[in-house]
């Protein structure tokens, strides 16, 4: 009987979430920790400066979960930490209500909790649908979980392999489904890399009633699509792509280049100049004085 963590980033009330749910029944108890609120683009950010409040979920009288008032990092970390009776033996993030292929790998809270699982050398899956006006969410779960259960089988057969640190190597895993894929019997499946071809963005700027201006994400389409298979060109193909990730970003082909070329320490070869900062503030914003419980108002 496994357990699983199941989280995302749309909010523990998604369509996503709550058919991967029933889906991820089949294979052991299920343990549903998601944010109290949507948490799209956050990455893998964590919440450190203030508390988590952790909400307990019910929906018609039965427990569906607890509800994290933080990112999808954050509730990870409660799973792990706090909900699940024993470390979970899978992470699963999703389903996400639009694909998290390309690019958009670096800025997803849905691959962001893959990551947080990763670090915790957790078999960790990261679930998306390609954007539709009505996502097939019950059929995209029910391919999800079926593949979900055929690469955990093959990661159990698999050597212990530690990465150069000397850590569990992570198993992180993003699957992204076409809105085509959904409508078929069989599907395709292809293991393509990580497109990294970036949007054409800008900023649209307005004004409130009040003057003030302020600016919106303009994300475009991108300028080329590269010839190569990609996440991004398989996605629009209509199949089901699969992308192992990993967590050691280090340009290792790079590194003896970088070696060669003899960097010394040493300060800027042009001298400062002198005058030009004034109003740069020289002061530090860190709390360093303790509380003195014995100190008199």
């Amino acid at each position: 009987m496994k357990n699983i963590l199941l989280t995302n980033d749309d909010g523990i009330f998604s369509p996503g979430l709550a058919a991967l749910y029933r889906e991820l029944t089949r294979l052991g108890k299920v343990w549903v920790v998601a944010p109290a609120a949507e948490q799209s683009g956050v990455a893998q950010s964590v919440t450190f400066r203030i508390p988590l409040l952790v909400k307990d979920v019910f929906v018609g009288g039965e427990r569906w979960g607890w509800g994290v008032e933080g990112t999808p990092t954050d509730c990870v970390k409660v799973g792990v930490n706090v909900v699940c009776p024993e470390k979970p033996d899978l992470v699963v993030s999703g389903i996400n209500w639009g694909q998290n292929c390309g690019t958009n790998i670096l800025y997803s809270g849905t691959l962001g909790a893959a990551f947080e699982g990763g670090l915790y050398h957790i078999p960790s899956f990261a679930v998306s649908i390609q954007d539709d006006k009505a996502p097939n969410f019950n059929r995209a779960a029910a391919l999800a979980v079926g593949i979900i259960e055929q690469i955990f089988a093959k990661i159990q057969e698999e050597p212990a392999i530690p990465d150069p640190c000397g850590n569990p190597d992570a198993r992180i895993f993003n699957i992204n489904i076409s809105r085509e894929a959904v409508k078929e019997e069989k599907p395709e499946i292809v293991i393509a890399p990580m497109d990294t071809t970036p949007y054409a963005t800008g900023m649209a700027a307005c004004s409130d009633t009040f003057g003030r201006m302020y600016y919106w994400l303009t994300p475009n389409p991108r300028d080329h699509r590269p010839d190569c298979p990609t996440d991004m060109n398989e996605l629009g193909a209509g199949k089901i792509v699969i992308t192992p990730l990993r967590l050691d970003v280090t340009y290792t082909e790079y590194m003896n280049t970088l070696r060669g070329w003899d960097l010394e320490a040493r300060e800027a070869s042009s001298p400062m100049q002198t005058g030009d900062f004034p109003n740069v503030p020289a002061f530090s914003m860190r709390t360093t004085k303790k509380y003195d419980p014995e100190r008199e108002a």
